[in-house]
């Protein structure tokens, strides 16, 4: 399945996944030299086109037909919310039980990406484009839960679900509440999500960390997709809060490694654990892309990073490895003072020591990246103490 946007990813996702495909990205003008090599590398004969011309060119199904000799289908509507109600209509034919939870959603905007977590297909509504999705909802039978996510809600949808399955829940208001209301749900109504690791993305600059979270769903190496556009503390506290309570960690996708660093501090303080994915620029709208860093599920393992204290002696047992091979551990020491080493092999052991001159609270963050530069982070806290 091809898509050119986080928009189409969205409604695309769930059906690929639910029909054991392959997600795609490639920019809009030209076939990207990583979808390309996916295809190939996955002996791929035929692709299914998200979105009409404007959105994936002509020139992109050319080179998919002509240069990689493969047959084509393009599902589209005139915008995104015909092409939502299209997919729908695909993914319900072929998977039917998969219509028991459908996800409605307000075009595309910040929260959007919360609708993948549910793992239901994805209606947008909006644009005064409404009657596609409401002719939907009444012909769909034995829907047990519709989830409708939207700043507002028109009350006809509202109504139409209402009158057309077991449960409607409504997440109406801020992007904040939205997102709030939706995750109190995930997990009743996706029990994969349970006990399982979540992706919370975090953009500021392009919308790569949004596709890759995406496409890490899709495979299987994430559970959901959450949104996290705040900086505030106090409200990263509170999603990050609600996450805990059903996800067993999350992998941070970021193209803001300070942010990045916010959200893992939160998450640890709260004690959910963490994996940071630093993934290379994809070159969104560029014809060309650069290689994607490994699967979230291929980064280095930490198999120990535990601290003992002494005094003013701090000791850091390490233990890594990663079976494509290691290249370097970064350990930020609590005094902000950090040491870096070059390691190389599979399995790597170290004991590391930093003495302290005042006491107090300190947290150290372990980083450990391969040869592929996939990259994985662990803190712990300590007291330093004199005897």
């Amino acid at each position: 399945v091809v898509v050119p946007t986080p928009a189409d990813a969205i409604v695309a996702a769930p059906y690929a996944k639910a029909m054991g495909y392959l997600l795609v990205y490639t920019p809009t003008e030209g076939l990207s030299d990583k979808a390309k090599r996916e295809l190939k590398e996955n002996g791929i004969n035929k692709v299914i086109i998200i979105g009409g011309p404007v959105a994936v060119s002509n020139n992109v199904e050319n080179q998919l037909k002509l240069d990689l000799k493969l047959n084509t289908v393009r599902i589209w509507g005139e915008t995104r919310i015909e092409t939502s109600q299209k997919v729908f209509e695909l993914f319900t034919k072929e998977k039917p039980e998969m219509a028991k939870n459908i996800v409605i959603v307000e075009g595309f905007n910040k929260i959007s990406p919360i609708a993948v977590s549910f793992d239901a297909p994805v209606l947008y509504y909006g644009l005064n484009r409404d009657d596609g999705v409401i002719n939907l909802l009444k012909s769909t039978k034995k829907t047990e839960n519709i989830i409708i996510l939207g700043s507002s809600v028109p009350t006809k949808i509202t109504k139409t679900a209402s009158n057309n399955a077991k449960n409607t829940i409504i997440a109406m208001g801020s992007d904040e509440t939205i997102l709030k209301t939706a995750l109190s749900y995930v997990s009743k109504i996706n029990p994969d999500a349970e006990n399982s690791r979540v992706a919370v993305v975090y953009v500021e600059k392009s919308s790569d960390p949004i596709l890759d979270a995406i496409e890490n769903f899709v495979k299987g190496e994430v559970y959901g997709v959450v949104p996290i556009f705040e900086k505030d503390e106090n409200v990263l506290k509170l999603l990050i809060s609600k996450i805990s309570t059903y996800a067993s960690s999350i992998a941070i996708l970021s193209d803001t490694p300070k942010m990045s660093e916010v959200i893992s501090n939160i998450a640890f303080n709260i004690g959910i654990p963490t994996t940071v994915i630093e993934l290379p620029f994809r070159g969104v709208g560029a014809a060309t892309t650069t290689v994607a860093a490994a699967p979230s599920n291929k980064e280095p393992t930490i198999n120990e990073f535990g601290v003992s204290v002494d005094g003013l002696k701090v000791t850091f047992n390490i233990h890594v490895s990663d079976d494509r091979g290691l290249k370097k551990i970064v350990l930020k020491f609590g005094d902000g003072t950090e040491v870096t080493k070059n390691i190389s092999g599979t399995d790597y052991a170290i004991i590391l020591s930093e003495t302290y001159l005042s006491q107090g609270k300190y947290v150290a963050t372990l980083e450990v990246y391969d040869t592929d530069n996939a990259k994985s982070s662990k803190m712990v806290d300590f007291n330093r103490f004199c005897l």
